[in-house]
């Protein structure tokens, strides 16, 4: 340390597995259409907050109804619903902090999970795993030259 700078504090945050994902949507690289046009992927990724473990999808808007379509994708990649999905304040599922999209609130009870978000006005912004490997991951991502489809872009992402 620096000038007798202090180190910041944290203190790791373990989960049992099984009881805890966390969700949130990054933006990807832009995929070259049959029509020759590039269009925009957003990428939900999904970490299980005790093993790390991901799953990444590339959808190309980040509907309710998208959303909930890579959540049930990462349920069957990962064989399994984590008890709480931590979702960091996406469009797609949250309307305003802990208020969720009803089509959400539906999708939980239907798989037996419960959705959290991870803002909390009393104790200020938790950043998660997922925001971390998703910015993380899109780092690594570069737009495809021979007009890759979403589906590769998925393939990629699932890799990585």
């Amino acid at each position: 340390m620096h000038g007798g700078a202090k180190p910041v504090p944290f203190r790791r945050m373990e989960v049992s597995p099984g009881f805890e994902a966390q969700v949130d949507f990054g933006t990807g690289a832009p995929v070259v259409g049959s029509d020759g046009k590039r269009r925009r992927t957003h990428v939900l990724r999904v970490v299980l907050s005790h093993s790390r473990k991901g799953y990444s999808e590339a959808v190309f808007t980040q509907s309710t109804d998208d959303f909930i379509g890579c959540l049930e994708n990462a349920f069957e990649h990962f064989g399994g619903v984590a008890h709480t999905l931590v979702i960091d304040n996406l469009k797609a599922a949250v309307i305003k902090a802990d208020w969720f999209d009803p089509k959400l609130a539906e999708f939980c009870r239907h798989y037996g999970t419960m959705a959290r978000s991870c803002f909390r006005p009393s104790r200020g912004h938790r950043d998660t795993w997922a925001r971390s490997s998703v910015v993380c991951r899109m780092s690594k991502t570069t737009p495809s030259r021979d007009g890759s489809s979403r589906d590769s872009e998925n393939s990629s992402a699932r890799r990585g």
